[in-house]
């Protein structure tokens, strides 16, 4: 504390006297602090990592734990519907929010991209870096995309034996052939002149000449598609 002779005289010094009274002899002394404004912290260089991430992205609040939690309860309803083999109009009104999810994003992550590029060259071209972040974006561009290629290469050679690919052929339009075989074991094929022939010594699976396809233009043969009818003999037998 201190005392002063006329406690309403203003002082020069950063601390001040104040009297509570005029005539009281309590004197306080009082000190303005200079209060500093932070300042925000400004990158001295732009990085790879400015055309990724910015500074709103920086200030999201992301929970670990709801993330894990969503992805368990994602797995277990997976296993779950699996198990029961849920299908028909439930499995569609199932995978109905997911759908839309998806949906979602396709349509906004190709324009939300193209935009963030452009505003993020735009800001590596105004701070004079572009040619420098560019080099290195293609270069590491470039290593994510071989390792990922190596990476689901190695993937499919180590779990290609536990997929069989069954490919089924279209029957519907195959053409019937058949080979004709003579009465000394022989296969009657064509020559080169057109003529008809039987010789002893064809491969009938790879000589084309062999083969002759049917053309049931009576409608003779019957076909899968059509169902077997029974003939009975009772009427030719006398």
């Amino acid at each position: 504390m201190k005392r002063s002779s006329n406690p309403f005289r203003p002082t020069t010094s950063e601390s001040s006297d104040f009297s509570i009274t005029p005539r009281s002899n309590q004197q306080f002394e009082m000190k303005t602090r200079s209060s500093k404004i932070p300042l925000l912290a400004v990158p001295e260089r732009l990085d790879v990592k400015d055309m990724l991430i910015s500074a709103s992205d920086q200030r999201a609040n992301v929970s670990v734990w709801r993330i894990c939690l969503a992805a368990a309860v994602g797995i277990g309803a997976g296993v779950l519907l699996s198990t029961y083999e849920v299908d028909g109009d439930w499995a569609q009104w199932i995978a109905l929010p997911g759908n839309l999810f998806i949906s979602a994003l396709k349509c906004l992550i190709v324009p939300m991209v193209f935009c963030s590029v452009v505003v993020c060259m735009g800001e590596l071209v105004a701070a004079g870096k572009a040619a420098q972040i560019g080099s290195r974006m293609i270069m590491f561009f470039t290593m994510a995309s071989v390792a990922s290629s190596a990476i689901g290469t190695t993937f499919g050679f180590i779990f290609a034996h536990t997929y069989n690919a069954q490919m089924t052929a279209d029957e519907s339009n195959t053409a019937e052939q058949l080979t004709f075989r003579c009465h000394d074991g022989s296969y009657l094929t064509m020559t080169a002149n057109g003529a008809m022939a039987c010789r002893p010594q064809v491969n009938v699976t790879a000589d084309l000449n062999a083969l002759f396809t049917l053309n049931d233009t009576t409608g003779f043969f019957t076909t899968s598609g059509t169902e077997f009818t029974q003939l009975s003999l009772l009427p030719f037998v006398r």
